[in-house]
């Protein structure tokens, strides 16, 4: 049941899809099934050549946007402006909220009106295989001088944003990912942010996951995080970007040496190479495994 102390408020969330029909179903369903109901919910088709559009017209209540493929901070930007919620959730096509997501984070941006946004905690779900790990970003920084050692929000879904901020601050169109991690660091920078530890979104990880790309994924996250040297004031965010800057390197080296166990990728010369610039104690113990793993029959034949 709805908290009747809440006031009904629009809230809009924004979908933006890029060949994900066969995820966005899920989506869209999970919004309609929130516990606050005074909700609008835009997809905005970036471009795309699937049924995506044949899956928003299914739903009642879902406005549907098409416009010639520009790119994820393009399509948020888009939906954005289509919209009309005081307050605002990005919910990406294969992700999904859970029924008391909006409600909490409404809750929290109520109790403090100089907020500009307010994130939770959420669920990563591997795709097919189901297995769930719990993402709970403990961090004793939040605010600005934490999102310049880590996105400590993680999934952009778990996120609501004061429609004001969003009038003066947008998604980065020239970035083709952490376009998010961008908008949270501009933001907090100059405004207040609020945090809270309930899951309220699941984050699916799949094979078209960006996130899996590692090497564009730490060229990206650095240069954003880099964006901010100009800007950094005293010796605690100083200290507290370069701290950002080795959390990023040893994050994603160990998402490659995961997966290298995982047989999910190979240890091959570029995945080696990565672990060695990044992390060379990760490469040093990929070195070590290889050289005492038992040989199998075939290579003793």
């Amino acid at each position: 049941m709805p908290d009747p102390k809440l006031p009904s408020k629009l809230v809009s969330i924004v979908i933006p899809c890029f060949n994900q029909g066969h995820f966005l179903g899920e989506a869209i369903a999970s919004v309609q099934q929130q516990s606050h109901q005074q909700i609008e919910i835009i997809v905005v088709d970036d471009g795309s050549t699937d049924n995506t559009a044949e899956v928003a017209a299914g739903f009642s209540n879902v406005k549907y946007h098409f416009q010639q493929n520009a790119g994820l901070p393009a399509a948020r930007n888009n939906g954005f402006e289509l919209s009309k919620g005081e307050f605002v959730v990005f919910l990406d096509a294969d992700d999904w909220l859970y029924s008391l997501a909006i409600e909490k984070n409404m809750e929290e941006l109520l109790s403090d009106a100089e907020a500009a946004f307010v994130s939770g905690a959420y669920e990563v779900v591997f795709h097919p295989s189901g297995k769930k790990i719990s993402c709970v970003h403990t961090t004793e920084n939040t605010g600005y001088l934490g999102f310049l050692f880590k996105n400590y929000v993680g999934v952009p879904a778990a996120v609501m944003y004061r429609r004001a901020v969003l009038e003066e601050y947008k998604f980065n169109p020239l970035l083709k990912s952490c376009e998010d991690y961008d908008l949270y660091l501009r933001i907090s920078r100059k405004h207040r942010v609020l945090r809270h530890e309930n899951i309220i979104a699941g984050y699916r990880r799949h094979s078209g996951s960006m996130s899996t790309n590692y090497v564009r994924m730490l060229q990206t996250v650095l240069a954003v995080l880099d964006s901010q040297k100009m800007f950094l004031k005293g010796s605690g965010e100083v200290s507290m970007y370069h701290a950002g800057r080795r959390f990023w390197k040893k994050y994603y080296a160990r998402s490659v040496y995961e997966s290298i166990q995982a047989n999910e990728e190979p240890a091959g010369k570029k995945e080696l190479g990565f672990l060695l610039n990044n992390d060379p104690r990760l490469f040093l113990k990929i070195l070590i495994q290889s050289a005492f793993k038992k040989p199998n029959k075939q290579s003793m034949q």
